[in-house]
Parts: structure tokens; C-alpha cells; sequence
């Protein structure tokens, strides 16, 4: 966990501190998974221990509905594309951007609040400037950086 907190505090993504008289305050929690990674020696995949903070419920302030959304291709879309890739023999590839959500920047920081029993730094609230796993505007606001790029 302090991994994942100490990490988007490094890249500027939040400040730990102390959110004035009557700020809103949004909750995370974090999400706790133990997937494997495969072996650089050719053994066996090890497993590891993965935690990632994301916001908790689905309370957005100040956004109207068309702002919370972010339009997502049908399945009939990829359908066609497979189908024009193998008429004319194409190649499709295909790629990650990891933390996606993280990269696009928030239009006015927002504070959050740490999970009960946590704290970073001796403090238990941040000031989040980049979007976040499970706010309602991450994906709005990565569409639109992905847009503006």
C-alpha cells in the first residue's frame, strides 16, 4: 500500500495533507490481488502482491452526466476490423497504457481520504490532481487527453 500511495505522490499525481474546514472529501480503498508474474530464468511464474488505491463510490461533485462519460466502440466495430484485417491480410496489434486513468490530469484537484487504519506520511487525506480508478470522470478525462493528443 505504501508502495501505490508513496509511488502517485512521487510522479505528482497527489499531496498528503490536511483538507480545510468543509472541503468534500471523497473515500478510497484499496484493492488487494496476488497475480504472477512469469519467470525471467525460464522457472516458474512466482507470484506478488499488488494493492491499488481507487476511489469508493460513485459520488462526483460539480460534473453534469455528458462529462462522466467516455464512448466505447460496439462489439460489431471490432468485428468489422478483424474481418477488413483478414480480407486484406493486415496485421492488428494492440496496446496498454498502464494507469491509463492516472495520466489525465483532473480540471480542479480534489481531496480524498485514505481507508480506516491508514495513513501516509502521518497523513490521512490527499489532494488528488490526476483522475483515479473509479471516480466517475476518469474515463471522461482520459478520452478527452487521449482526444487533445
Amino acid at each position: 500500500m505504501d508502495s501505490e500511495v508513496g509511488g502517485l505522490c512521487e510522479k505528482g499525481k497527489m499531496v498528503p495533507g490536511t483538507p480545510p474546514e468543509g472541503a468534500k472529501i471523497k473515500p478510497t480503498l484499496f484493492v488487494l490481488s496476488m497475480p504472477f508474474k512469469p519467470s525471467t530464468s525460464g522457472g516458474d511464474p512466482y507470484q506478488i502482491f499488488k494493492a491499488r488505491m481507487v476511489a469508493y463510490g460513485a459520488m462526483t461533485w460539480g460534473y453534469l452526466n455528458w462529462e462522466t462519460s467516455c464512448s466505447t466502440p460496439e462489439l460489431y466495430a471490432f468485428r468489422l476490423l478483424f474481418i477488413f484485417a483478414a480480407m486484406f491480410k493486415l496485421q492488428v496489434s494492440h496496446f496498454d497504457v498502464s494507469q491509463a486513468f492516472m495520466c489525465a490530469k483532473l480540471p480542479e484537484p480534489i481531496w480524498v481520504s485514505f481507508p480506516n487504519g491508514y495513513s501516509y506520511k502521518m497523513h490521512s487525506h490527499a489532494l488528488l490532481y490526476f483522475s483515479l480508478y473509479g471516480l466517475k470522470v476518469s474515463g471522461a478525462n482520459w478520452q478527452r487527453l487521449t482526444r487533445d493528443f
